[in-house]
């Protein structure tokens, strides 16, 4: 089982909005509330976050199932969305993330659209996050 542990915090007194994630490692991530599209410098907010890490996940789980069929996968690219709205009992949340990944083969085995689909569904089944949430996830592969 693993653990995962990331410290969040705010402090009143700096007069930002900002706040901060320090993860295990120290690295520390600014973060934002929804941003104003003319803000600048422009920094994460929790639901891009959110919305990322569902697109991480799948990632790595795209490329484990491609490696475990035998593809090499030499790119991997998606355009992820979010969209928050009101779910079913009328709160506001992201309640659809749409995946469109675009990936590259190299070396000689290449997969069909079947064996490409394949492998996006069991990605989107193996993944961590994906099975720990309410939101619709669609994955819609882009043909290069």
């Amino acid at each position: 089982m693993a653990r995962y542990s990331i410290k969040v915090g705010w402090d009143a007194a700096s007069g930002s909005e900002h706040y901060r994630w320090v993860l295990e490692n120290g690295t520390e991530i600014v973060g934002t509330p929804p941003a104003n599209p003319e803000e600048a410098p422009r920094f994460l907010d929790p639901e891009e976050a959110f919305v990322g890490s569902l697109s991480s996940c799948h990632l790595l789980s795209f490329l484990t199932a491609a490696a475990k069929a035998g593809f090499h996968v030499s790119r991997y690219d998606d355009e992820a969305i979010g969209l928050l709205d009101k779910n079913e009992q009328g709160r506001i949340a992201v309640t659809r993330v749409l995946l469109q990944p675009t990936v590259l083969f190299g070396g000689e085995k290449k997969p069909t659209i079947d064996e490409l689909r394949a492998l996006h569904e069991k990605a989107n089944r193996d993944c961590f996050i994906a099975n720990s949430v309410k939101t619709e996830i669609v994955v819609e592969p882009r043909i290069p």
